[in-house]
């Protein structure tokens, strides 16, 4: 998915979710949390200031949507999740 302003690609690999800067070249990784079995589902939200993905949970297997900040999470113990009711098929509707 492209930033609204077009600098940044934010992107999946390996379970983790990712930014590339055009302008400085470089890609880093937006804090997820303990979310890191990130599928290929994701989306920004339409001010860019959240980011909603699929995740794998090792309890069920399922795969969950968490929405976080484009930024990256909360950096408590215990980040400031928000889990939708949605499974991973209706990612793009409840965002």
């Amino acid at each position: 998915n492209w930033t609204r302003d077009g600098r940044q690609l934010i992107y999946n690999s390996i379970g983790r979710i990712y930014s590339f800067n055009l302008t400085t070249l470089e890609s880093t990784v937006i804090d997820s949390g303990y979310a890191t079995q990130c599928n290929n589902d994701h989306v920004l939200s339409p001010d860019n200031s959240h980011i909603a993905v699929s995740q794998h949970t090792q309890e069920d297997g399922q795969s969950r949507i968490y929405v976080f900040p484009l930024k990256g999470a909360h950096r408590y113990s215990s980040p400031q999740w928000h889990p939708a009711i949605y499974t991973a098929d209706h990612l793009m509707e409840a965002v």
